[in-house]
């Protein structure tokens, strides 16, 4: 079978033979000829992995393309040193010995091209003997199904969920901890999962934490706190005993869930059993007979599926819901779940391999089934690892790197998918070949987590966004063993815990970034440049996470960095060597503390992906201001025009950046952007090829035909407007098509008249709205939100509308509203009678109100009623 890093060699001939050769030896049929061959031998090698072929040839094809791939970085590093030697500045001296050298640097020149000629040769040789081997090629592509279903069936365990679920809303048992065990694959996490989301248990008050084999108590029981009150803070001195006390105090008359996952050891739950007053419902998920003790009140053991239950399950993963021939399967597919031991993790991961089964799909099945007979009379947990295998060797090779990596992060991470995402890419795990018509790499990595999702091999979290399909994923614990057992066995890279081993093999890696595993942490390189080392100890890294105030020149030298990040770093300059590194993807600037300091340069680097800047930057200029003259002019403003492959552009300003460019990057995809003129943001939404578009409105017209454009865009997803007003007829009128994929809402301090919430209320999907400033509603003494109006709004703020009398919530107002803030909003009479009917409201916190509208809600005021079933409520300070 074809090797798990074929993908990352044939990367690094493509930056070489695609992005490179003409300037190397010239515009040319041989040229020409390399970029096809390497399109070749990527279906071939996909069609060798799908028919699953296996030969000592092929492995020995697998180590040419491994030294052609060294090769073509070994020229790639020569010839940007050559094109940096050729391009500096030099004083008379250096130039004069530039002369002396002429020769010897033509002789390197010459070299590259007769080196690069060789690699086109070698390749030309590969392919022709894959085709000998392997036949031609196909048009086969990591393509998937857009109709495969990420909804797996919830299955076997509904009596469990309701008899669980009854407990925790029986309020006559006293304290309830409830201790769910089993081996690992039982689905008890799922389980568990699916009753914390449970509609019944909006209203309660909830947290969940995983606990880690390195168990630290104050960081558990702190993250608890938080989840239960969100408003409460956290002091970095506040120790155990003070936490397991605020904790209790909360709990003490509020209905309450805590989820205590993946728990190990009895002395953790001895440290944080005091926390829990007799009320609070308390879920153990462990592995361990010997967690709880008799602390608890009842002992929940989660057994195997029956036979029917197992088939519904495969199926319902295995096959298309309009499959018309179910009956031909069902024989074979009861004798695969029975070789499952009926274990839910197991039927899931063969049901994920039978789903990428093609042609004739009995026999598929058949051989699956063949497959799984070695595991007949095994104990389960072998029989879990046994098929765990068995879908790893089923994941095509472009597949097996992108999830080995995820070996990287901690148990239980929930690992965002973007980053992950700009990983893969750095380390050359995703495709170019892989692409469709205007498709970025971003898009394939997205469609490979797909499939390992699909599969079962990894699990994933739906976000809101309308450009990504996920927020987050992550390992089940038994998935997390597999990759990182397959990590050490394909040696594709190595898990490092100690730090003090860092610069012993540090040459010899292809990336160096804290994960999170053991503490290893950029701290180590500092800000001297003799910590980087030797010119060749990091010369082949791909990613950098940079930690220090000053980052070190050698950096530099970095030919082949893909990712750099200063995230965690305090540097408070960026050099203008950036600009030297050709093949970076992505650079995040969103260093701590105060401004950046930025050279105009990054509009050079011609393979930038992904930009994140700072919220505050400071262009370095050309010229010393003039006494007097310190705004910063259009030509001084950070270039962005020569970013022709940009595709995400974060925190620009157009007080520093010229937004003006965006229209000339038409690779743009995602944009988040503070604007303070009518031209800015006009410029902003003309282009069309945005599909995430982040907005930051500072003084402008709400009236204009510019505002109610961007309203228009469909790519507009969060809009903050602050101390703007109104010239014209008012704020736009709603119409169809107006805000359809805005999510979060901000007007501060802004001068608009009428009833917002009128309009506000019919933007389809709106998840957050912020409403705050003297001016916001200034006429307004009533507003009504409506049956229908704010269908999906989640968290809800009003700050000082100061001529608010009343507002009225009808019953199917505002129906998924969890979070509400009222604050110094002075004259509003009383709470609406309408928010008795939002049974999901968690969360109410009341600042700085009357005192006779703080009276009417407290408990045995008036209105208590309508806010008693809120499990976190505030009232913060009475403002007269």
């Amino acid at each position: 079978m074809v090797e798990s890093v074929a993908n990352v060699f044939l990367q690094s001939l493509n930056d070489l033979l695609v992005e490179e050769i003409e300037h190397l030896v010239g515009a040319s049929d041989e040229a020409e000829q390399a970029k096809k061959d390497l399109g070749i031998i990527h279906s071939l090698l996909m069609k060798a992995d799908s028919n699953r072929h296996d030969s000592p040839t092929l492995k020995d094809h697998i180590t040419q393309l491994k030294d052609l791939s060294s090769k073509a970085e070994n020229v790639l590093e020569t010839s940007y040193a050559l094109k940096a030697a050729f391009n500096q500045e030099a004083n008379h001296m250096e130039k004069f010995q530039r002369y002396v050298c002429v020769l010897r640097e033509l002789y390197s020149v010459d070299k590259v091209r007769r080196d690069t000629r060789d690699i086109i040769s070698g390749l030309s040789g590969l392919t022709n003997s894959l085709v000998m081997e392997l036949g031609r090629e196909t048009t086969e592509t990591s393509t998937l199904s857009t109709a495969t279903s990420l909804d797996h069936p919830f299955v076997g365990m509904e009596k469990d969920m309701e008899l669980l679920l009854s407990m925790v809303k029986d309020e006559s048992t006293g304290k309830r901890v409830v201790k769910i065990s089993g081996m690992s694959g039982l689905g008890k996490t799922s389980l568990v999962r699916k009753i914390y989301n449970h509609a019944d248990l909006h209203s309660y008050a909830r947290a969940w934490v995983c606990i880690h084999r390195d168990f630290q108590p104050k960081a558990v029981l702190a993250e608890i706190l938080k989840q239960l009150d969100p408003n409460t803070y956290v002091r970095d001195g506040m120790g155990v005993d003070d936490l397991v006390r605020r904790i209790y105090k909360f709990v003490e008359r509020r209905k309450s869930l805590v989820v205590i996952d993946d728990i190990w050891k009895n002395d953790g739950w001895e440290i944080m059993r005091e926390a829990f007053p007799i009320n609070c419902n308390v879920f153990l998920v462990t592995r361990s007979e010997s967690v709880g003790g008799e602390e608890c009140d009842h002992l929940y053991k989660l057994g195997v599926m029956t036979e029917d239950e197992g088939w519904e399950l495969l199926k319902g993963i295995a096959l298309p819901k309009d499959f018309g021939s179910v009956e031909t399967l069902e024989g074979i597919g009861r004798e695969i779940v029975v070789k499952c031991g009926l274990l839910p993790l197991a039927i899931s991961v063969i049901g994920g391999i039978l789903l990428h089964k093609k042609g004739d799909i009995l026999s598929e099945w058949k051989k699956v089934n063949m497959n799984l007979s070695d595991v007949e009379d095994v104990d389960e947990y072998k029989r879990v690892k046994h098929v765990l295998e068995l879908s790893y060797d089923a994941l095509p090779y472009y597949l097996k790197p992108c999830f080995l990596y995820l070996a990287c992060f901690p148990q239980n991470e929930e690992i965002k998918t973007e980053r992950l995402y700009r990983l893969w890419m750095a380390e050359g795990f995703i495709s170019h070949h892989d692409k469709g018509p205007n498709e970025t790499l971003i898009d394939v990595a997205e469609r490979y987590l797909t499939e390992l999702a699909t599969r079962q091999m990894v699990q994933v979290q739906k976000g809101d966004s309308p450009l990504h399909k996920f927020d987050s994923c992550r390992l089940h614990d038994l998935m997390l063993e597999l990759c990182s057992s397959k990590v050490e066995e394909e040696k594709l890279f190595k898990l490092i815990d100690t730090p003090s081993i860092i610069f012993n093999f540090i040459s010899r890696v292809r990336s160096f970034m804290p994960l999170g595993r053991g503490g290893l942490s950029f701290q180590r390189i500092g800000s001297e440049d003799r910590t980087i080392g030797s010119e060749q100890t990091l010369h082949s890294s791909r990613i950098l996470k940079f930690k220090g105030d000053k980052l070190p020149s050698k950096v530099g030298k970095l030919i082949l960095l893909r990712y750099l990040s200063l995230m965690d770093s305090s540097v408070r300059e960026l050099p203008k060597f950036v600009c030297n590194m050709p093949y970076l993807q992505t650079l995040e600037l969103r260093a701590w503390g105060s401004v950046l300091r930025l050279p105009n340069v990054l509009w050079k680097m011609k393979r930038l992906k992904h930009l994140f800047l700072p919220r505050d930057i400071q262009v370095i200029r050309v010229e010393k201001p003039r006494l007097g003259w310190l705004e910063v002019t259009e030509r001084e403003k950070l270039r962005l025009d020569g970013l022709d492959e940009l595709e995400t552009l974060q925190h620009i300003d157009s007080k520093t950046v010229r937004v003006k460019d965006i229209l000339k990057l038409n690779s743009l995809k995602e944009v988040c952007a503070t604007v303070h003129d009518m031209d800015s943001l006009s410029a902003i939404i003309q282009q069309k090829s945005i599909s995430s578009l982040r907005l930051v409105v500072n003084h402008c017209d709400l009236s204009s035909d510019v505002v109610k454009n961007a309203l228009m865009c469909p790519s507009l997803v969060s809009l903050e407007m602050y101390t703007c007003k109104v010239v014209g007829a008012g704020f736009p009128c709603y119409e169809e098509g107006m805000a359809e994929n805005v999510v979060d809402m901000n007007i501060r301090y802004c001068k608009v008249e009428g009833d917002l919430m009128l309009e506000l209320g019919k933007f389809p999907r709106l998840l957050s709205l912020w409403l705050q400033g003297r001016e916001v509603g200034r006429m307004m003494e009533v507003s009504v939100c409506g049956a229908n109006s704010f269908p999906e709004l989640k968290r809800l703020e009003l700050h000082r509308w100061p001529n608010l009398k009343k507002w009225e919530v009808e019953e199917g107002g505002m129906p998924k509203l969890s979070k509400l803030y009222i604050r110094t909003c002075w004259n509003l009479e009383k709470i609406p009678d309408g928010l008795r009917f939002i049974s999901g409201l968690r969360q109410l916190n009341i600042f700085k109100m009357s005192q006779v509208f703080t009276n009417r809600i407290r408990e045995g005021g008036q209105d208590y009623g309508i806010v008693s079933h809120i499990p976190s409520f505030y009232i913060y300070g009475d403002s007269r």
